[in-house]
């Protein structure tokens, strides 16, 4: 027999199951979104196999201990009732779903709760029937779509870096890099003793004097672009307008000798460049520098996909 595929899995639901599959999709790239987030310990997270399971219910009055996410946009969609054991069900034996009831504690002592999770043919077919796509991996050595664009924002900073605290109305394009964006591009090396950015508390303002009667002189730390992260994007700026084209980033008028012109030429040129650093067509795990990969027990730089132990 052969495999369904995920668009004709999509046209077989009916408009409440669709709603149902839609909503538990939503809530499992919620928390895929939270997990590549990383955290700041380098520590090893909870397997896929953990966090992927979302609570869809608690058997409990919801004025005690309230609605799940995925209840919250159901009801917004006036399809959570009663009935929602028939959905779940559906989507079940269509194996789009797992579901598993266990116990939580709660104000009222332990309730039981009703936990989901997609399965890859339910992600599959929510993709299908809501036009998303997968996300991409970037090709070795390059960076992740929110850390091309971190990194854009300083290029066009110029010089003159950006602070690290942007004020209320900053657009969003002149803000700063965010804590979790600097930590990742400081600590990108193509080659050791080389990350792509750097800090620095600098002056600003004139100098004052206390309360106290002390001379105070003002400072700020601000974010700059290093030779090494001005040489990663000068060398592969116009790879990333084919990878992340959603990015903004300037291309110079001129760019080094040796810097890509394209994917497809990047891939070709597995030399050393005028910079010292080896071209992003070396031989490196993706996981190195994809926020879509998680890994361990490799080398390279770490990335908001790859945290490190402590």
């Amino acid at each position: 027999m052969p495999r369904p595929q995920p668009a004709d899995l999509w046209a077989e639901l009916n408009d409440r199951q669709r709603i149902y599959l839609t909503a538990i999709y939503n809530a499992d790239q919620a928390a895929e979104a939270n997990q590549k987030g990383g955290a700041f310990d380098w520590g090893h997270g909870p397997p896929a196999s953990e966090w992927r399971w979302q609570t869809f219910s608690i058997k409990a009055p919801k004025e005690l201990v309230g609605r799940t996410a995925i209840q919250y946009e159901l009801v917004r969609k006036d399809e959570h009732d009663q009935g929602a054991g028939s959905s779940l069900a559906a989507l079940r034996r269509r194996a789009l779903i797992e579901v598993k009831e266990d116990h939580v504690i709660t104000l009222l002592g332990m309730v039981p709760r009703v936990r989901v999770k997609l399965t890859t043919l339910g992600r599959a077919t929510a993709r299908a029937g809501l036009g998303h796509t997968a996300p991409k991996s970037p090709p070795h050595g390059l960076l992740s779509e929110w850390l091309w664009s971190n990194l854009v924002r300083l290029y066009r900073a110029g010089p003159d870096g950006v602070g690290t605290q942007s004020p209320r109305g900053t657009p969003p394009e002149e803000r700063a890099p965010d804590d979790k964006a600097r930590l990742f591009l400081d600590r990108y090396q193509d080659r050791p003793g080389s990350p792509l950015i750097e800090s620095k508390r600098v002056p600003c303002g004139e100098p004052y004097e206390s309360y106290l009667g002390h001379t105070v002189y003002p400072t700020e730390d601000r974010v700059y672009l290093t030779k090494a992260g001005r040489a990663h994007y000068e060398q592969h700026v116009r790879c990333y307008a084919e990878l992340w084209p959603d990015v903004d980033a300037p291309i110079p008028d001129e760019l080094p000798e040796d810097s890509h012109k394209s994917l497809a030429t990047r891939s070709a040129s597995p030399a050393v460049s005028s910079h010292g650093h080896r071209s992003c067509s070396c031989p490196r795990s993706s996981a190195t520098t994809s926020p879509e990969s998680s890994g361990s027990g490799r080398s390279g730089p770490p990335t908001e996909g790859t945290r490190r132990p402590s």
